[in-house]
């Protein structure tokens, strides 16, 4: 599934059905100690980040199971929070998100070059 040591755990599933090696979406998982966090400060947080699916494959729950992996991630490595952040302009993204259950955490917005601001969501995890 990826590194345990900190290091960021990028998944990106092949479409069924497709040319071998073609990727449906993909997503970086980044745990406690991984250096591509971002938003994600505390200990109890895992972060997840460049969330993307391919054109052809968009609206068919790529993006809805890659979330739920980093999900099941988070819980499985005993974490209590998941955090990412998104360009401010996805907002389909932040419909999927907010029906995952994610909501805002403005405190962490951010913009990592003029004109590039970017949104920060978070999920309690039970």
């Amino acid at each position: 599934m990826g590194e345990l040591d900190g290091g960021p755990e990028p998944w990106a599933p092949e479409a069924p059905g497709s040319v071998a090696g073609s990727m449906a979406g993909t997503v970086t998982f980044c745990p406690v100690g991984s250096p591509y966090r971002e938003v994600a400060v505390d200990d109890d947080e895992a972060e997840f980040r460049m969330l993307a699916v391919a054109v052809g494959w968009r609206r068919r729950g790529v993006a809805r199971t890659l979330t739920r992996l980093c999900l099941d991630r988070a819980r499985e490595l005993g974490q209590h929070r998941l955090v990412l952040c998104s360009d401010r302009r996805m907002t389909s993204a932040h419909a999927l998100y907010a029906g995952l259950g994610f909501v805002r955490l403005p405190d962490r917005d951010w913009s990592p070059a003029p004109g590039f601001e970017l949104q920060a969501f978070c999920r309690d995890l039970p």
